[in-house]
């Protein structure tokens, strides 16, 4: 499969006409080698570019790409970035809002869905597309912090001032802070997202809510390996997901 072929089967599956996105959609660096290899990862860092294709990789596929909305000059990170990629031939292609938002391989559904959380509808509104989730569950703030622990390997870090009993749990993820009160106002017993911004504890505090960060790139970890997981069952395409090395925003 070339990268054009993929991308357009991407484009299909995904529908990133429907977003006001500022990042680009689709072929960001183009290679000329059939895809038989697919990496799979978070965000277009040089390190992960390199062990991509000390792989083997043909093509990446990532959800945070290179480029973000204004004109660039191709030196510093972004030289060394794409330098490693044209030195070797292979593909980028990058879908941030359109793969936050996809009801079944978006991150927000493969977070719920590792979780034991029951998909109930989408919430988040930005530029006019709804990019997150909400669902069902009925677990105490403890058991989903658990949860969510369980599933990240990793800490995570939640401030639990709202209901002792869950039942209704809204979601944004990466940097999705903002949401945060418009899901206590909605009456959510609990939110997950990425990062942590300062208004959120004393939201969370003065306006009885439970509030969960799993790190940025964490919590945009799954979505992008249930995509992967579906171009093989459909193409017949090697993947391999690699993990972050570090997750840039921490907690």
């Amino acid at each position: 499969m070339t990268p054009k072929a993929l991308e357009e089967y991407l484009h299909a599956l995904l529908n990133p006409q429907e977003f006001n996105d500022y990042a680009p959609s689709g072929i960001q660096v183009y290679g000329t080698r059939e895809i038989h290899r697919l990496a799979l990862a978070v965000t277009a860092g040089f390190h992960t570019m390199e062990r991509a294709v000390a792989w083997g990789a043909d093509a990446i596929l990532v959800h945070h790409g290179l480029f973000w909305g204004k004109p660039v000059t191709i030196t510093g990170h972004l030289y060394k970035r794409i330098k490693v990629l044209m030195e070797h031939d292979v593909a980028l292609l990058a879908y941030h809002l359109p793969l936050d938002a996809h009801p079944e391989v978006g991150n927000a559904a493969a977070l719920f869905r590792r979780a034991g959380i029951t998909p109930g509808g989408r919430f988040g509104t930005y530029r006019g597309a709804l990019i997150g989730m909400w669902g069902e569950c009925e677990c105490t703030p403890e058991e989903l912090h658990a949860r969510l622990e369980d599933i990240a390997q990793r800490p995570v870090q939640s401030f639990k001032f709202g209901p002792r009993t869950i039942k209704r749990v809204a979601c944004v993820t990466g940097g999705g802070d903002e949401w945060f009160e418009e899901a206590l106002e909605k009456g959510f017993d609990a939110y997950i997202t990425g990062e942590v911004g300062e208004p959120s504890p004393y939201l969370a505090m003065e306006m009885g809510g439970n509030y969960y960060a799993m790190g940025h790139d964490m919590s945009e970890s799954f979505g992008i390996q249930d995509l992967g997981a579906r171009i093989s069952e459909d193409l017949g395409i090697e993947v391999r997901f690699f993990p972050p090395e570090i997750d840039p925003r921490p907690m």
